[in-house]
């Protein structure tokens, strides 16, 4: 997780935007967030205790990381267990790419493991969509560079190309 390790679990909010500042809160569902510091999962134990009507899985990190635990065996098992797959992708935004250049990166990896996201592409897709994280932890140097308008417009690229190619 190049030291982003995560809590394994924890509760997740849905909320639907209705207009800017607001939104109507949903659900929450209870999930397991894993990455390579959490090593392998039972996760028929988790879907079977309860802890977990989702699976979310650091899958990627910028242009270039791959997590290491995150493989075709790990989404199998996922599936196996009957948990849908939400990968996510923790965001490195630099002056020097686009965001969308991160996304083609991450939605390649995540349709090389496995995921198959309801949408367009995958009619009978029962995964999660794709998720990316931002947090200032480890991109200090590249923010510092940053306006508030390039940093949307970055996320912006890429959960737009994520939406278009899934």
């Amino acid at each position: 997780d190049e030291g982003h390790g995560r809590q394994p679990t924890g509760p997740l909010a849905f909320a639907v935007p209705i207009g800017i500042g607001s939104t109507v809160p949903m659900t929450r569902l209870p999930f397991i967030d894993v990455g390579d510091s959490q090593g392998s999962v039972d996760w028929d134990r988790v879907r079977q205790q309860g802890k977990a009507v989702l699976a979310a899985c650091k899958a990627t990190e910028g242009e270039t990381f791959r997590a290491k635990t995150f493989s075709a065996a790990r989404v199998q098992a996922i599936h196996k267990a009957g948990l849908p797959l939400m990968p996510y992708h923790y965001l490195r935004p630099r002056t020097d790419r686009s965001g969308s250049a991160e996304a083609e990166f991450a939605i390649a990896v995540a349709e090389d493991a496995g995921w198959k996201p309801h949408g367009p592409r995958f009619k009978h897709g029962k995964d999660a969509p794709m998720v990316m994280d931002i947090e200032t932890l480890g991109n200090e140097a590249f923010l510092a560079k940053m306006t508030g308008d390039q940093l949307r417009s970055y996320a912006e690229e890429f959960a737009g190309t994520v939406f278009e190619k899934t």
